[in-house]
């Protein structure tokens, strides 16, 4: 029967600050997991899923459970923010998990000379037709971005 590998962590790692770790086992394994399964029930692995783990119910009130996690499963680790926790009984915890995808996918992609990217932004500068000027271009809709004030 297949199983999974759950680990719980207590990190400085934030789904905001979207941190790539260089050596990121090397830095769980200097810390003390709060939980460890080795036997964990098969999961089924995606970007944003649910797990209940076996931990009495004062954890969550405690925030001693931890915000990272690390799962094995089928020779491949993934690695999770816990972005919330459910009570589920006295000895029940469901944890909310959101893929951390910088680390878990950090090292199945690759880039080549023939890789191409695609432009998520509009052309600013234009040429003028019939000339060798070129005109700035600004869009009629508004981006929201925010800019800085200064006073002088």
């Amino acid at each position: 029967m297949a199983t999974s590998k759950v680990k719980i962590y207590q990190t400085v790692l934030t789904p905001a600050r979207n941190a790539l770790v260089d050596d990121l086992e090397a830095y769980l394994n200097s810390l003390t997991p709060t939980f460890t399964d080795l036997t964990f029930q098969y999961i089924k692995l995606g970007l944003d899923i649910n797990i209940k783990v076996p931990m009495p119910q004062g954890v969550i009130s405690g925030h001693s459970l931890g915000n990272y996690v690390r799962i094995e499963q089928d020779n491949k680790v993934w690695y999770y923010f816990i972005m919330n926790t459910d009570w589920k009984s006295t000895n029940a915890v469901e944890l909310k998990l959101s893929v951390d995808s910088i680390n878990t996918f950090r090292n199945d992609l690759t880039f080549t000379d023939k890789t191409l990217v695609g432009r998520e932004h509009g052309n600013r500068i234009l040429r003028q037709p019939g000339g060798a000027y070129f005109i700035r271009t600004i869009d009629r809709v508004s981006e929201q971005i925010p800019a800085n004030k200064q006073v002088t």
